[in-house]
């Protein structure tokens, strides 16, 4: 409500991430022609998985309120325009230019890929503070750095298999034992807000076992392989970090765009650095990291091998690669580059009809300025119907009397049915409910409503009240139909 009344002509709205992906539909009820950005900060699953979300067509709906939706990936783009096509049926085109745009409910939808980058800037004045230098040679004095170190950084979540990672590098320190007593891993998990206590706590237990375990197997007492570290990690100790640190190493099982392994490049980068990234990653398509499955613990660990006998000429090369892409998708270009995009697109200045009695996300917005159709004036027609004698009532289920169900198993509520039973027991309406379930659905529904018609399998059968029985549409007749039609009323 707040945002409806701030708003003004002209202006636009920048809707970010999977948390608010209905909004843009809710907006557009209230104010039709605003200029409305989503940008999706996670990946859009496949269609596959999608589609067996309980919602997911009202979720898709609602991101097509936007004038201009936003992806880290071309995978993620085709992901959610597969589901527009499988799932709404709504085909999408091509505009000069590389922009695709999907046409819904009279407007013109436009999708867009391009990946958030750091805060170049911000990362160069952390880099170079007197504070991040103290770190820096504190965390000289507590590790050492003549060893290579193997730096993690991520959340304690499951999804980033930290697990995977422990289990890797003991791959490594099997497949090659000279590496022993000349590389740690120190692998730093961040608190993660708003999640079940419960499952941090377990997590951090399967951590410290594993970790425990390598270190009581190849640990010396002048060296120890895994380090564990367990605290909010800001942006000045990271950076520290980064700088004593020889290769960054991420095994995520799956995540949008982790913009760590952009920051660790771009932290001291004249210096030989390498990155082992997940396939699951969405950085890989962006850097020239290593990549490896996570869940094969043999590949991560000839990665990180690779990685580390990288020749410096080779490596060097690479990180100049790096650092432009990661300077040409610097935060504020990014930012910039959306909104200049969201400006240009074109929402029509007129008023567009709401259709559907729906509460849900399934309305439809369109144009119908000049079609000489008028909305429904509520008023009138229940003037009409006080003043009539006969009325025929025809309700759709689907969608009407509730809200449309991919898994069609949607009941009517008790208070639908007692409104059906009040409007078909007035002796001048005829109430007929069509749907396309089958009719031992309709019956086991609407049985109770004794006076209620039913169509069900979209009119193949018709049942005329409930001492009737269902009849095929092949085998109704005038004659049944006659009996449908209210007697007038005797004269007072």
């Amino acid at each position: 409500i707040g945002l409806i009344e701030a708003y003004e002509e002209e202006g636009l709205i920048w809707v970010h991430d999977y948390h608010l992906l209905t909004l843009p539909t809710n907006i557009r009820k209230h104010i039709s022609d605003a200029k409305i950005g989503l940008f999706l900060h996670t990946p859009f699953p496949p269609y596959e998985i999608f589609r067996t979300l309980p919602h997911g067509s009202k979720i898709l709906n609602g991101m097509l309120g936007s004038s201009l939706i936003g992806f880290h990936l071309f995978d993620y783009a085709r992901h959610f325009l597969s589901s527009c096509v499988r799932m709404l049926s709504i085909e999408y085109h091509s505009k000069p230019g590389g922009l695709i745009f999907l046409e819904h409910n009279s407007r013109v939808v436009n999708v867009r890929v391009s990946h958030v980058g750091v805060d170049a800037e911000r990362l160069k004045e952390v880099g170079g503070s007197p504070e991040t230098r103290a770190l820096v040679n504190e965390l000289k004095s507590k590790y050492d750095c003549s060893k290579n170190i193997l730096l993690g950084i991520c959340p304690l979540d499951y999804i980033k298999g930290v697990t995977l990672k422990l289990k890797a590098f003991e791959t490594f320190l099997e497949t090659f034992p000279d590496q022993r007593g000349k590389v740690i891993l120190i692998q730093a998990n961040t608190p993660r807000p708003h999640i079940d206590p419960s499952i941090p706590e377990k997590l951090k237990s399967e951590i410290e076992a594993i970790g425990d375990r390598i270190n009581k197997k190849y640990g010396t007492n002048d060296w120890t392989p895994i380090h564990l570290l367990w605290c909010p990690f800001p942006l000045n100790l990271r950076v520290a970090y980064y700088k004593i640190s020889r290769t960054f190493i991420s095994t995520s099982m799956r995540e949008g765009l982790d913009l760590t392994a952009y920051e660790y490049l771009f932290t001291d980068s004249f210096t030989q650095k390498g990155v082992v990234l997940s396939d699951f990653s969405g950085c890989t398509k962006a850097i020239s990291a290593v990549r490896a499955n996570p869940y094969d613990a043999n590949d991560v660990a000839n990665a990180i091998h690779k990685t580390l006998n990288t020749p410096k000429s080779v490596s060097m090369e690479l990180r100049k690669k790096d650092l432009r892409i990661i300077e040409m998708h610097a935060i504020q270009k990014w930012a910039i580059s959306f909104v200049s995009d969201l400006v240009c697109v074109t929402e029509k200045r007129k008023h567009l009809t709401t259709m559907g009695l729906s509460l849900g996300l399934t309305f439809d917005l369109s144009d119908l300025s000049g079609s000489g159709f008028k909305e429904l004036n509520s008023r009138k027609v229940l003037r009409k119907y006080r003043k009539t004698d006969h009325r025929l009532l025809l309700f759709d289920f689907e969608g009407t009397m509730v809200e449309q169900d991919p898994n069609q198993t949607t009941q009517p509520s008790q208070e639908v049915l007692s409104i059906l039973e009040n409007l078909s027991a007035n002796p001048k309406n005829v109430v007929v409910i069509l749907s396309g379930k089958r009719k031992e659905v309709m019956e086991k529904w609407f049985g109770r409503c004794v006076n209620l018609n039913l169509g069900a399998e979209h009119g193949y059968y018709f049942r005329f009240g409930a001492n009737s029985k269902f009849l095929r549409n092949s085998l109704l007749n005038d004659s049944t139909i006659s009996g449908l039609v209210p007697s007038s009323p005797s004269p007072s």
